[in-house]
């Protein structure tokens, strides 16, 4: 059996989703669902990679910070294919209530993968050389 790279290619294929918007009826107070109908596409890996690494900056002292926002704007500007409300761009997304952007947040990947930024301190001992001892 020869390997094959084609199960590995995201292939800018779309896909129909229903996706569940809960928000509360001003008149009434109780809280309902409305099914937005959207066109998708999954972002390959290395356009995910590059919208994140486009929304990471460093100070001067070397501190990062991430621009989760902007980021987050971003992917849902590729994601997006066909909305009710048309082009999905910075207007509408700067328009929009915490209803809808809870529920379109669930569209966006993590930026960072699986990757975990904290370690526990014990797992970090363990990797330390038994030669180590910490500088006062």
């Amino acid at each position: 059996m020869s390997w094959s790279s084609e199960k590995f290619l995201n292939k800018f294929i779309e896909r129909e989703i229903n996706l569940p918007v809960h928000f509360t009826d001003k008149e009434t107070g109780n809280v309902e669902t409305e099914i937005v109908h959207l066109k998708v596409r999954e972002l390959p890996y290395f356009t995910k990679q590059e919208i994140a690494t486009r929304h990471v900056s460093y100070s001067i002292a070397g501190e990062g910070k991430f621009d989760y926002a902007g980021y987050s704007k971003e992917c849902l500007k590729q994601i997006i294919v066909e909305a009710p409300w048309g082009k999905t761009d910075d207007l509408f997304l700067l328009q929009i209530g915490d209803e809808l952007g809870s529920a379109l947040s669930t569209l966006i990947p993590n930026a960072f993968g699986n990757v975990s930024f904290t370690k526990n301190i014990e797992n970090v001992k363990k990797e330390l050389p038994d030669s180590y001892t910490p500088s006062q």
